[in-house]
């Protein structure tokens, strides 16, 4: 890249040159511009040059104030640059082809969409963009981290979806991840980043017939942004998968795939075989080969659990609550489950699971503390959890972790990957697998869930000492390890 010292070494009329070029290359703009706020070198693959040309065609028909012939729907992997090219380096370079443009950009995260716009203002602040393009100034009077102006009315707005937009109307919105691979699984927050999109944004635009609308995500889930906006008409569908299948969109881009791999350096065999293996089954057909499947099928496969017949020495033992205490039928259950791991994965040792009334509840924690001598005894602070919580710490001096609420599903698709992984063991011929199994394979749409969400709950709290064990950093049994119970203890707590 050519920086300050470069450029004042080439005439005027080089600059001059480079600066008309910019217009009408985009992608060789973003090249130039890289090293400006990125210190690794760019990692170049076809389709960055391929999304530029064609977010600029879109762009170049705002900049001179024609009808968009559509908006654009962009699907790829992450680590794909997508941010980088639409959420960093467009909004800079909208303002070369018309100064008075103005950009509202959305992401799922406030801090995120801040992080972007203080990388755009980087590219214009720096030394040979203010040479090469001395119109676009900005005014020291309406410069923030999330929203700033130059001096010809040109405005960049960037937002976290949750939000305030209302009083902001743009030229170009870009929608860049506005919702997390976490948050799309819980219908709460999938619906509002929806509603964001069709509802909050839509009614953002400056002008109906020109402005356009840019969403750019890797799939997540059946009913996620994107199928929210493939209803609506006039959208053009860019699918770029990270393997070969026949969804890749527009089809002749096939021909780019080397090997089949859409990124051969970054995405290579060995490296989606580990993304397969973090990601689970489920995330990685969503977020690489963009095809979200019905996300309750696949949560728990039953021929994913593994089987002991005799415990193994293991390193921490913990036992979670999940309680009710009312006893008709049609009552959820209280249930334990107690849990261990080792370098090899995590054994559940025995799950206990009753109607009880709330005196019998508060006897039988104690029996299965006394059962199996856990480490702690980890209950979440519902409302019958609390009640058991205050008691036990009231009446005995039992190691008592509380829990944080959280989604039900949104915990279980975070943690099924550890299952498909083969790392959780049940004891061969316990008479209540059945049972577990069952209303695991039929999650969420099983009647009942507390087995569901003990379990989730344990491979939550016991993940942090499987990897420490996986590193070979703590070698000795932890069950012998007081200290390191006191930190696990201070790291459990921010769970």
């Amino acid at each position: 890249m050519l920086h300050l010292d470069k450029i004042m070494q080439i005439s005027d009329f080089s600059i001059k040159l480079l600066a008309e070029m910019f217009k009408d290359d985009f992608y060789s703009f973003l090249r130039y511009y890289w090293d400006s706020i990125e210190d690794a070198p760019l990692v170049d693959n076809w389709h960055i040059k391929y999304l530029c040309d064609e977010v600029q065609t879109a762009v170049k028909r705002v900049a001179e104030g024609k009808p968009k012939l559509y908006d654009l729907c962009i699907n790829v992997p992450p680590g794909s640059t997508k941010s980088r090219i639409f959420s960093i380096f467009l909004p800079a370079w909208i303002w070369i082809l018309r100064e008075s443009l103005r950009v509202l950009s959305a992401s799922y995260s406030a801090n995120l969409a801040t992080e972007f716009a203080l990388k755009s203002r980087d590219i214009i602040r720096s030394d040979s963009f203010k040479t090469m393009f001395p119109s676009i100034v900005l005014r020291a009077d309406r410069d923030t981290k999330s929203e700033y102006e130059n001096t010809l009315r040109g405005v960049r707005t960037a937002t976290g979806i949750f939000g305030t937009i209302t009083g902001k109307h743009a030229d170009i919105i870009i929608a860049d991840d506005i919702i997390s691979a976490e948050e799309v699984h819980s219908t709460a927050k999938r619906n509002k980043a929806n509603r964001v999109l069709t509802n909050t944004l839509s009614r953002r635009k400056r002008d109906n017939n020109i402005t356009l609308t840019i969403l750019v995500m890797q799939r997540l889930h059946a009913d996620d942004p994107t199928a929210q906006m493939l209803k609506k008409s006039n959208v053009k569908h860019i699918c770029l998968p990270g393997e070969l299948t026949e969804d890749v969109k527009p089809a002749e881009l096939r021909s780019h795939y080397v090997d089949g791999l859409f990124d051969p350096v970054r995405m290579n065999r060995s490296a989606l075989s580990d993304i397969r293996d973090e990601m689970g089954s489920y995330g990685y057909s969503a977020q690489i080969r963009q095809n979200p499947v019905d996300p309750e099928s696949m949560i728990f496969n039953p021929a994913w659990w593994q089987y002991y017949k005799v415990a193994p020495p293991l390193d921490l033992v913990i036992q979670v609550w999940d309680t009710a205490y009312e006893e008709g039928e049609n009552n959820a259950y209280s249930v334990c489950l107690t849990v261990g791991v080792n370098n090899k994965g995590y054994f559940i040792l025995n799950r206990f699971k009753k109607r009880l009334l709330y005196p019998d509840l508060l006897k039988e924690a104690k029996v299965q503390y006394v059962t199996y001598d856990p480490d702690y005894i980890a209950i979440e602070k519902a409302a019958s959890g609390r009640s058991l919580i205050q008691s036990l710490k009231r009446e005995t001096k039992l190691p008592i972790k509380e829990v944080a609420t959280m989604d039900k599903v949104v915990r279980a698709h975070q943690q099924s990957p550890k299952v498909e992984r083969g790392l959780v063991f049940l004891p061969e011929g316990a008479d209540w697998l059945d049972d577990f199994i069952s209303e695991h394979s039929e999650f969420p749409g099983s009647k009942f869930k507390d087995q569901v969400d003990t379990l989730t709950i344990s491979l939550q709290r016991l993940e942090p000492h499987f990897r420490a064990l996986q590193a070979n950093t703590n070698k000795v049994s932890n069950r012998q390890l007081t200290n390191y119970r006191q930190e696990e203890s201070i790291y459990q707590g921010q769970l």
